[in-house]
């Protein structure tokens, strides 16, 4: 039943066993190497995109900042111009109500000299009035004592003749 082999088929089968393993072998490393070689490939095509990436990355955020920069200046340049149109609208409008307060100012006393110069032709009419009304009240005091002393000085006379 069970024939053991010979001694040449003995080292006939390890023979084969040997070129089997030896023939393992080289596949497995030429697959190693296959692998090795894939893997570095992979490695330097991923560090390569890795450098593109970064690159256009740090392109990005240099276009960003630039375009941040640009948008901050233009917000500034807004806002200097706004303070300035403020400050200008500012000045004019206090210009405008110092205007009208000296205007103002300037009827009233316009009116007040008015007033101060009507008054004195007033006082001095008046004064005028009262000067004349004075002196024709003395004339007529004067006549009236001198009608009264002439009829006091008649009658006087007539008393002592």
């Amino acid at each position: 039943m069970n024939k053991l082999p010979g001694v040449n088929d003995v080292l006939a089968l390890v023979d084969q066993l040997k070129a089997l393993i030896q023939d393992f072998s080289a596949r497995d490393e030429k697959l190693e190497s296959e692998l090795r070689a894939r893997s570095a490939a992979e490695n330097r095509a991923y560090q390569r995109v890795v450098e593109q990436e970064s690159l256009a990355q740090a392109q990005r955020v240099q276009e960003f900042e630039a375009e941040f920069e640009e948008r901050l200046q233009r917000c500034h340049a807004g806002y200097v111009l706004r303070k300035v149109r403020i400050n200008q609208a500012h000045k004019n409008l206090r210009r405008t109500a110092v205007e009208a307060v000296t205007e103002f100012e300037g009827r009233r006393k316009h009116k007040l000299q008015q007033n101060a110069i009507e008054a004195e032709r007033k006082r001095d009419a008046d004064l005028a009035a009262n000067a004349a009304a004075t002196k024709e009240f003395k004339e007529n005091l004067n006549q009236l004592r001198d009608q009264e002393f002439l009829l006091l000085e008649q009658s006087a006379r007539k008393a002592f003749r």
